[in-house]
């Protein structure tokens, strides 16, 4: 399905020659249409995401008259998916653009950074090595007897030839000891070669950290001063309103959000406090006994979009539309009830007008 006619497409990712949508972001997008079917064939379409058919909705009316049918979706998309309408059947429209299609990114996602803390600490090792042995204290005595001179001396030989077997030992373990300090040296240089690395490492995360904590901040100051403008009403009274003799602005007196203070329940009017972008919607709903329900969304005194029903089946029934616009400060948007129509409502707040700033301009 190729709609035509435009009210808002920023950022021109929508392209009304082929009725594709291509995102142009990774992130989550809210998309709804609503189908207008006249006659007794079938009405019906599907939303697709790329090749998949993601919902559908439809509806017949044997008396052939007038009937809507809504739909809508929130779905996550990556750069490049494209959505768009099929029409399973027969769809109407005309000059009060009762078939729409809409659609806007509600937020975008980043892929995130996993960020790892290393804390490290190095020790020393120290190899203390052991004294071993303890030097002897050679004492001499001179006898008179030569023969146990002699004897003295070869005890001497003895033991110095054992002194210096264990001093080559004590060389050899001397030795062996410089071999595994030499070792642990290496090991000490790699180990702090390493610990180097992880140092850069950690400052270049902690680098990245800062500049992620500086962009948040940007974010959240962002966000706080960007303007909060949405409001939530119904009609607030039990009985039909209408038929008059001349279309009325419809002021619904409920109020379940009015954010900002922009919706007057007075006059039933919003008036844009900022230039931007809106989205509006409207529900309504009425038992039909030869009588014709229906709404029209005004932009100051422009007519946007209007849905209806006409029927004698003794049925309740419900029709909506919703619509993205961009507002200059002071705009206003209100919805008009037709003359010789007429709507319903009681406590289950059956019929309702709401409307949110997606974003400033």
């Amino acid at each position: 399905m190729v709609y035509k006619n435009i009210f808002t497409n920023i950022g021109n990712h929508y392209n009304p020659i082929t009725g594709i949508f291509t995102a142009p972001v990774r992130g989550v997008c809210y998309f709804r249409f609503t189908l207008c079917g006249i006659g007794t064939n079938w009405m019906g379409a599907l939303l697709y995401k790329n090749d998949k058919s993601v919902l559908y909705v439809d509806e017949i009316d044997s008396n052939g008259h007038k009937k809507f049918a809504s739909n809508a979706a929130v779905l996550h998309l990556e750069e490049g998916d494209v959505v768009y309408l099929k029409s399973s059947e027969r769809a109407y429209d005309d000059l009060n653009n009762r078939t729409t299609f809409i659609g806007f990114l509600l937020f975008p996602i980043a892929f995130l950074v996993p960020l790892v803390y290393l804390l490290c600490h190095l020790g020393e090792a120290k190899y203390t090595p052991s004294e071993d042995g303890s030097s002897d204290s050679l004492q001499c005595g001179i006898g008179s007897d030569l023969r146990d001179l002699r004897d003295m001396v070869v005890l001497q030989r003895a033991e110095l030839s054992h002194t210096m077997a264990e001093l080559q030992d004590t060389k050899t373990k001397v030795e062996g000891l410089k071999t595994e300090n030499s070792v642990m040296e290496s090991r000490l240089m790699s180990s702090e070669r390493q610990l180097e690395a992880m140092k850069t490492e950690n400052a270049a995360m902690v680098s990245r950290v800062t500049s992620t904590e500086s962009e948040i901040e940007k974010l959240q100051r962002e966000n706080a001063e960007r303007p909060k403008v949405a409001f939530s009403t119904s009609l607030g009274k039990t009985g039909h309103h209408g038929p008059f003799n001349t279309a009325t602005t419809v002021i619904y007196k409920n109020i379940f959000t009015n954010t900002g203070d922009h919706y007057n329940n007075a006059t039933g009017s919003f008036t844009a406090p900022v230039r931007g972008v809106y989205h509006f919607s409207f529900t309504m709903g009425d038992f039909l006994q030869s009588t014709v329900m229906g709404l029209s969304l005004f932009k100051n005194e422009q007519q946007i979009i209007h849905s209806g029903e006409w029927g004698d089946h003794m049925q309740f029934r419900y029709a909506s539309n919703a619509v993205i616009l961009q507002l200059e400060v002071g705009d206003v948007v209100f919805m008009q009830l037709p003359a010789n129509y007429r709507i319903y409502d009681d406590s289950n707040h059956r019929n309702t007008f709401t409307g949110i700033l997606l974003f400033p301009i």
